[in-house]
């Protein structure tokens, strides 16, 4: 498997297609010629965004690749239900939207997590292994040991509107113009109209129950290393929230390989988003046996 891009426009790409499962959106992308025994891989969004942060490139990217690929808006975000409840949703409704797009699914996925969704996602593997595959990927993940210095960093880049998100209970404020978008969450070499463009797509507010979920030490790696499952991170080298140091030190808790991208946080959204997006399909194509394609267990239920 090479690492060289892949040469393909995706304005000839399947345009994902967006429905609604059980009060959750879903963003599908179906490839022409599918990898028969694969997996489908199912994209969980972080803080502010919805599944439109994956449905511009990586669905249509990975599924020209021959991967089946979804994500999901998480209740409140995008066209799900719940907006009013979105303060105050916790890790396990999360889990449970997750859950409810697999048992349409019918088979278990390889879960793709960005920042905090890269944390539910991590925590899914912990308590909920049977349900998915054994192998996931991390985009800039909030780290296993707590997001308290991710806040911090946050805190530093734009102070006044960090207070006023903490004495208002929302965090929109730190993001409400495509400046703000861009300081926090892309390259310097990203052009402001792209930011403004993808600007447009973010939700208006985000869980501060499920941010103190994850303040401090949330998940055990040696957890999910005892039920099998391997992670694989990705992270950017422009990343002002999940810092490279802080990578390679989620990288050595797990015990995982680390790939950096010249890139901001969004590294889906940035202008390297294919050269991300090819060194995943990379890693995919060399643990294919971690994701082949089986039923749900007969135990699977919502909580």
């Amino acid at each position: 498997s090479s690492s060289l891009p892949k040469v393909i426009d995706l304005r000839m790409a399947s345009k994902s297609v967006f429905r609604m499962i059980s009060g959750i959106e879903v963003a599908s992308c179906t490839p022409s010629t599918p990898l028969t025994t694969s997996a489908p891989l199912l994209f969980v969004h972080g803080g502010h965004h919805n599944a439109r942060c994956w449905s511009e490139y990586f669905l249509p990217y990975f599924a020209q690749n021959g991967y089946e690929a979804h994500a999901i808006s998480l209740s409140g975000h995008g066209k799900s239900e719940g907006k009013t409840a979105v303060p105050v949703m916790a890790m396990s409704d999360f889990h449970n939207d997750i859950k409810r797009v697999i048992r349409d699914l019918d088979t278990k996925p390889v879960l793709i997590g960005h920042s905090s969704g890269g944390g539910i996602v991590q925590k899914f593997l912990e308590t909920d292994a049977d349900h998915c595959q054994k192998l996931a990927l991390l985009l800039a993940p909030y780290p296993p040991s707590g997001n308290l210095k991710v806040f911090g960093r946050w805190a530093l880049l734009q102070p006044w509107d960090n207070l006023r998100a903490f004495l208002t209970a929302t965090g929109w404020c730190t993001l409400n113009t495509p400046a703000k978008f861009k300081r926090s969450m892309f390259s310097d070499e990203m052009e402001l109209s792209e930011v403004a463009r993808h600007h447009a797509n973010l939700d208006d507010d985000a869980s501060f129950i499920l941010s103190g979920n994850m303040l401090r030490r949330y998940v055990k790696p040696a957890t999910i290393r005892e039920h099998g499952g391997k992670v694989f991170l990705f992270g950017g080298i422009q990343d002002k929230l999940v810092v490279p140091t802080e990578m390679h030190a989620i990288a050595a808790e797990y015990g995982t390989p680390l790939t950096m991208i010249d890139a901001g946080h969004a590294l889906m959204l940035d202008t390297r988003w294919q050269e991300c997006a090819d060194r995943m399909l990379d890693t995919l194509a060399q643990n294919r046996e971690l994701m082949t394609r089986e039923p749900l267990p007969e135990s699977f239920k919502l909580d």
